[in-house]
């Protein structure tokens, strides 16, 4: 839930918003809406497209980007939705008020919990909810009574109480009940059965579960193990990691595929997989972190207090809070001397 009250200092955001003329919100399909923008001398928002022209004389206190023909703005104190001409179509006060996502919209009246609406401004929820999520995948997250639940598009619950739930990735969110983990679907149904001692989320059609006895699997769409149970390296702190399964030895580790095939045997300490067939590596020496290849081959020595994927062709180095970049090919692209990465 975007909670409007809690957003950033206009100045800071209208920096933010002359970045986002030139960088996609979203890389399937980049915004090409309205482009909400700060008038530092009148300290109103407005509305401009991306040749910097005014669209309508209306302004605002607060003012955010268009999500399905609707905007979220704020008059005297109080949240409402606009349309792409500017017109106040649903004309509520709300105390707090979220994007439409699938026609509808997390909501909060002063004296209320939250609830959906849809884009006539009508109550769709039948109850109300401490926190409520963006709707998703035709279903809605509430927490509400110390458990969540999951809502479908009238707004009836169709699943729960769970202790918690992590959100729906490849049409599953695992959940927790009485400590034990579990799957549901996004109609609400369980299934696969809470018997895990922990669990995350599908990627590429696997999920890492621990089971009783400590050790842990992937596990398919349909519950079924696809690799054997065994204590791999970090797959609950590094779910992505459903590519290769990564095991410590006396010797040093070993990476093996998902069948079971061994495709490296090296001396180093893995910690975890990177990126494509690269893996970050502890030389045991107290040196740090370094990175090798599948065939084993030191990419970059390990006197790096980490390193970290990104989602290009380059890692991000850190050593004495200092980060940097390298590439793929070990070389150094920006020397490690800026105070954060982002």
């Amino acid at each position: 839930m975007n909670r409007r009250s809690t957003m950033s200092s206009p100045k800071f955001l209208s920096l933010f918003l002359i970045l986002l003329l030139f960088i996609p919100v979203n890389a399937q399909k980049p915004y090409d809406g309205p482009i909400p923008t700060f008038v530092q001398k009148d300290s109103k928002w407005i509305y401009r497209d991306r040749d910097g022209n005014r669209l309508f004389d209306r302004e605002f206190d607060e003012a955010w980007f268009f999500n399905e023909g609707l905007a979220v703005v704020n008059q005297f104190g109080f949240y409402k939705y606009i349309d792409l001409k500017g017109e106040l179509v649903i004309n509520i006060s709300y105390e707090k008020a979220g994007d439409f996502s699938e026609g509808l919209a997390a909501v909060k009246l002063p004296k209320t919990g939250f609830f959906y609406i849809n884009k006539k401004g009508d109550r769709v929820s039948e109850k109300e909810y401490q926190t409520l999520g963006k709707f998703k995948n035709g279903v809605g997250i509430g927490y509400r009574d110390i458990r969540y639940y999951l809502i479908d598009a009238t707004g009836k619950e169709i699943a729960g109480p769970f202790n918690y739930v992590e959100g729906f990735n490849e049409g599953m969110s695992w959940f927790s009940i009485d400590l034990k983990f579990g799957f549901v679907n996004t109609k609400g149904e369980i299934a696969i059965k809470p018997v895990y001692m922990n669990a995350r989320s599908f990627t590429d059609g696997c999920a890492w579960v621990q089971k009783k006895d400590s050790t842990y699997c992937l596990i398919d769409l349909k519950g079924k193990e696809v690799t054997p149970a065994k204590k791999y390296v970090n797959p609950v702190r590094f779910p992505y990691q459903t590519k290769y399964l990564i095991e410590h030895t006396k010797e040093g580790s070993t990476v093996k595929s998902r069948d079971g095939k061994t495709l490296l045997k090296t001396k180093y300490k893995i910690i975890r997989w990177l990126q494509k067939d690269l893996f970050v590596y502890n030389d045991g020496k107290g040196g740090g972190e370094g990175m090798i290849d599948i065939k084993g081959k030191e990419v970059i020595k390990a006197d790096w207090t980490s390193i970290d994927e990104s989602k290009g062709d380059f890692v991000i180095v850190q050593k004495n809070n200092k980060y940097g970049i390298y590439g793929l090919d070990g070389k150094e692209i920006i020397p490690a001397k800026y105070d954060f990465s982002w």
